[in-house]
């Protein structure tokens, strides 16, 4: 049943000062439970296949954000080192590879219209790679991201939107 919160011409007592504290109190307390959902970070990837890989295997244009991690699987271990070298504007971090697969921390920034360049290089004239799957984890800025706040019932409603 619904009250009105102040009738007109009559003085305001205890009992409806406390019934519109609860309101309010209500009201408060479902604002403050709010969810905020952030978008990860975006994997970068590509295969190279061949008779004998080397060079430059992956070049990408970035925007603003930092490269977090790198992952490498070869197709097969190899019998020496392979050299991998990873670049943002020519600066950047090399890397040697001595297992089939491998995952290397990065802490790369990026500037908008930043270039990536990924390279192997394969010093054993014996040992062919004839398949290199990469993939680097980019973390786009703040300025990219795009935060949304949501009350814990328009999250629930959007969740379920989601999954009819």
């Amino acid at each position: 049943m619904k009250q009105p919160l102040f009738i007109s011409n009559i003085a305001i007592d205890e009992k409806r000062i406390s019934f519109i504290e609860k309101v309010v109190s209500r009201l408060a307390r479902r604002s403050r439970s709010v969810a905020k959902v952030m978008i990860s970070p975006i994997p970068i990837s590509t295969c190279a296949l061949g008779e004998d890989i080397s060079g430059t295997i992956m070049k990408s244009i970035l925007f603003k954000g930092k490269l977090s991690d790198i992952a490498v699987q070869l197709n097969e271990r190899p019998k020496g080192l392979i050299g991998l070298k990873v670049e943002v504007d020519n600066l950047g971090n090399s890397f040697y590879i001595n297992k089939a697969k491998h995952v290397f921390p990065l802490a790369l920034e990026s500037i908008d219209g930043s270039t990536l360049k990924i390279s192997i290089s394969n010093e054993d004239s014996e040992y062919k790679i004839t398949e290199v799957l990469v993939s680097v984890l980019w973390i786009p800025s703040i300025q990219n991201i795009e935060i949304k706040s949501f009350l814990i019932d328009e999250l629930e409603k959007t969740v379920v939107d989601l999954l009819e």
